[in-house]
């Protein structure tokens, strides 16, 4: 074991709950129907259908990373129900990288210095495409936090293995 990993042990834990939708929200089409993100984020060891969390509290994971210096910062993901959890899973080792939401209908989405296609990231976050410009298309030009759950990472996919944005 390298020193550096010898010592992060040696910080303290600090626990993050992160509160996973379990009904689309009412302006959604889908509105009080269940999201299903607990069961697709349960197969992430076998490449299940979510693999990030989009949060639009970006300046809060800013925060959240400025802590890891200090910290090792243990995130719980769950269900709110009432005034106690549900915990789906946790995840000791994640990283943020940040997008700006573009505009309804558009094809691409600037994840750092990459554009991705708006296909692959709905995938990645477990919805439709559909789904996805339903929840944010109101959002558009806002910066938003990805939190990778497994070591995917947008910034590392080569040119050539990003799944092509469909021809309208």
């Amino acid at each position: 074991m390298n020193l550096l990993k010898l010592l992060s042990r040696l910080l303290p834990v600090k626990k993050y709950y992160v509160e996973l939708l379990v009904l689309f929200p009412e302006t959604h089409p889908r509105g009080g129907y269940p999201t299903y993100y607990g069961s697709k984020l349960q197969d992430i060891d076998r490449q299940g259908d979510k693999v990030h969390i989009l949060d639009l509290e970006a300046s809060f994971w800013e925060s959240i990373i400025k802590k890891t210096r200090f910290y090792r910062v243990h995130l719980i993901i769950c269900y709110s129900v009432g005034k106690s959890y549900i915990e789906i899973m946790r995840v000791k080792d994640f990283r943020v990288e940040w997008g700006i939401l573009p505009i309804a209908g558009a094809k691409t989405m600037l994840v750092g210095k990459v554009e991705i296609p708006i296909a692959q990231i709905a995938c990645n976050e477990g919805l439709s495409e559909e789904d996805f410009w339903d929840l944010y298309e109101s959002r558009s030009g806002s910066r938003i936090a990805i939190i990778q759950l497994t070591d995917f990472m947008y910034s590392n996919i080569p040119d050539n293995k990003i799944q092509s944005a469909p021809e309208s």
